[in-house]
């Protein structure tokens, strides 16, 4: 399906992640395969009048729409219990069924420990599409007794080989003492024989309270290991690259009433640059109107990369020179989330080894 120069971005499906894949240019797509996994959040954005089969109609809807009919992962790991089982249902069978409508490539995401209604899903999904089967290991997950073992059971229960998995070896949280990720792959069984091999992870931190007002710099740790194993060649695979674009890896619903900031984040290859705004809501700050301030800002340092280089780079650089109409923390996340993605499979495809 794709060797080490690709790119999943791990995308919650929220509105401006919808809108950022919609935004690409096509020709990155072809080394851009989505991780997708909706929330409660996504299955809670829609009217209470509203069954659980019309929200997955939606969310089957948006990705035909947004994405089209290439292949993506989609893993249900982040929906509450409530939404996983409807009238004696998996949820995952109905967001399958839902798929088949619209002729998407959806390509299932198993765990080691998921429940046994959620295998049960899986395994009726890839008998009936035959697109394979994508594997979501964690890093504590290397850490325990008999690997192979339950590698080999779980794949003998589903019935799939390994020729036929793509598979994820998630990280989460990266940081700078993080081990290398050549110490962490070598530990995988059967590298050689998996159809595709990347690994995720993610050091945006969990919000933005550490950054003064103004221009701030975060390290992309995920990026900086991944592309020092890469060009080390130190392993017999090299592992393609994963992230949660520019959001924090652990996923909590955002409290009720949150004000969020007038920032901007921004991808420039080994880190992200965060011109932090105060909350929209202080009555000393001026709203919205922080960000075309904060995007002519951004316009002027060394690392924006101009108007023409994506959508969301036009948003902002349009933006910073108007003020009627400011945009919100959706249409911000989006030009973010649009110039990542474009940002990082760029570099993903062009990465010399």
């Amino acid at each position: 399906m794709f060797d080490h120069i690709h790119y999943v971005p791990i995308l919650r499906w929220k509105l401006a992640e919808r809108g950022a894949l919609a935004n690409l240019q096509h020709p990155i797509c072809d080394v851009i395969t989505p991780l997708i996994e909706p929330t409660g959040w996504v299955f809670g954005d829609t009217e209470k009048r509203k069954t659980l089969e019309s929200k997955i109609a939606k969310i089957a809807e948006d990705i035909f729409q947004h994405w089209g009919e290439d292949p993506f992962f989609m893993d249900f790991w982040l929906v509450p219990p409530s939404a996983r089982i409807h009238r004696g249902d998996s949820s995952f069978l109905l967001m399958a069924r839902e798929a088949r409508t619209h002729n998407l490539n959806l390509i299932p995401v198993i765990g080691l420990k998921r429940e046994p209604k959620y295998q049960s899903a899986v395994n009726e999904i890839i008998a009936a599409d035959r697109f394979g089967l994508c594997l979501r290991i964690f890093s504590k997950d290397l850490e325990e007794t008999g690997l192979p073992e339950k590698m080999d059971r779980l794949l003998t229960e589903l019935q799939v080989q390994p020729s036929n998995v793509d598979l994820i070896l998630d990280v989460q949280c990266v940081g700078e003492a993080t081990p290398n990720y050549s110490t962490m792959i070598l530990k995988i069984p059967y590298l050689d024989r998996w159809r595709t091999f990347t690994i995720a992870g993610g050091s945006f931190p969990k919000d933005l309270q550490g950054f003064k007002p103004g221009k701030g710099i975060q390290p992309r740790w995920e990026w900086r290991k991944w592309k020092e194993c890469v060009e080390a060649h130190g392993i017999a695979r090299l592992p393609a690259f994963s992230d949660y674009t520019i959001q924090y890896p652990l996923f909590e619903e955002p409290p009720k009433g949150a004000a969020p900031s007038a920032s901007i984040r921004y991808t420039y290859y080994d880190d992200w640059v965060v011109i932090k705004g105060l909350s929209i809501r202080r009555d000393d700050a001026a709203g919205n109107q922080q960000w075309p301030a904060n995007a002519e800002i951004l316009c002027k340092q060394n690392e924006f990369m101009g108007a023409t280089f994506s959508k969301g780079d036009k948003y902002i650089n349009d933006t910073s020179k108007q003020t009627a109409h400011p945009g919100n923390a959706t249409s911000w996340l989006r030009a973010g989330f649009n110039h990542h993605i474009l940002h990082t499979g760029t570099n993903c495809a062009f990465l010399k080894v």
